[in-house]
């Protein structure tokens, strides 16, 4: 396959748009209302269930309904008290870890638009040795937005206001590589509305194709529950963040880990989370157009919307397309836009590929 650079600036322009709109995990309307935005001109249907779930539905000439899904969601925090000096306390939304928060500019996303705040921290010097060894909770940190006491923070902000870091999308130097807050998983929401703008210009396909942001992944795959059950697919390609063993700390654990890199294609799994008739059918279709993949061992299913997915009604054939990144769930995590181009094309090719007279039913 061919690679684009001017596609290239595209994909960053519009990832640069999903990464500026929040969507911490409960709050995902402004982001569904600017991917809705993207899909209408590739999909004949599209709605919003009361979940919050934006499906785009995409007719074929047979029955077989097969779903894309990527969750739109993305970590963060939520204000849960104020103090009388003024300062905000918080917990998290999904999985963070504690040693990465404090010192970093963040935005309360209160009624009065987004606020700047910055998560405290004690001086160096004012630290004991025995204090240097250990990471600061959640429930001793605190955020500053320079406020005079409670009832001038009360003035901007409130409990349970969504919290995001202060970071958007930019390039490392003038390369394809990327770093930015949020990619977990608005890089996959991005695959998708390639994926479709590609299928658009290939004209007809066999397959009912519903396109599916999920919401709420990252406190517990619950968006992709009620998704699954009323599309009833029956076959469907989850696209992901997946770790990589690129860097320092990782490239003594490949033996456990496999062996993954940024820029390299999407990583494919092979384990019980993804089905082996779908998943052959994307090595053949890598295979036949040239497209990069990387294969990972998964003896266990990992914590995407396929794992809720699969065991939909009857059960579902599913595969989990892994887009490789750097440092996820931190407010910087890194990864190439050249996996944008791989795996939209991936996937395109797949669907078409997909007919009437495919049985996913394992052969004994």
């Amino acid at each position: 396959m061919q690679y684009s650079k001017k596609q290239e600036e595209k994909n960053f322009n519009l990832l640069k748009e999903l990464i500026a709109t929040p969507s911490p995990s409960g709050f995902e309307q402004l982001i569904q209302s600017l991917i809705k935005e993207k899909i209408v001109k590739y999909v004949d249907d599209v709605k919003v269930d009361i979940t919050g779930n934006l499906i785009g539905m995409r007719k074929g000439k047979g029955k077989l309904k097969i779903a894309l899904m990527s969750h739109c969601d993305e970590t963060g925090l939520m204000i849960t008290y104020i103090s009388k000096e003024g300062f905000l306390y918080f917990k998290p939304i999904g999985g963070m870890d504690e040693h990465i928060t404090q010192g970093q500019r963040v935005f309360i996303h209160s009624k009065n638009g987004p606020i700047l705040g910055v998560i405290g921290s004690r001086t160096a010097d004012l630290l004991s040795q025995e204090e240097r060894k250990y990471v600061t909770p959640f429930k001793r940190q605190w955020i500053d937005i320079g406020a005079d006491g409670r009832e001038g923070a009360a003035k901007k902000v409130s409990v349970g206001d969504p919290v995001t870091f202060a970071y958007e999308l930019q390039r490392l130097g003038d390369s394809d590589i990327i770093v930015s807050r949020g990619l977990d998983d608005k890089f996959g929401v991005l695959v998708l509305i390639e994926t479709l703008r590609k299928i658009s210009e290939l004209g007809e396909h066999e397959v009912d194709l519903y396109m599916v942001s999920t919401v709420q992944e990252e406190i517990g795959l619950r968006g992709a529950v009620p998704a699954a059950y009323q599309i009833n697919p029956k076959a469907a390609i989850i696209v992901d963040i997946g770790w990589t063993t690129d860097t320092p700390e990782t490239l003594l654990e490949k033996a456990a880990l496999g062996d993954t890199t940024i820029g390299k294609g999407p990583i494919l799994d092979k384990g019980s989370n993804n089905h082996p008739i779908l998943y052959q059918m994307m090595l053949d279709v890598a295979k036949e157009n040239d497209i990069p993949v990387q294969l990972r061992a998964s003896p266990m299913p990992i914590g995407t919307d396929a794992k809720v997915v699969q065991l939909a009604r009857e059960g579902v054939a599913t595969v989990v397309v892994n887009m490789p990144a750097r440092y996820s769930h931190t407010p910087s995590a890194v990864a190439s836009l050249k996996d944008v181009e791989y795996t939209s094309e991936l996937l395109s090719k797949t669907i078409y590929k997909i007919n009437q007279l495919i049985d996913f039913t394992p052969s004994i």
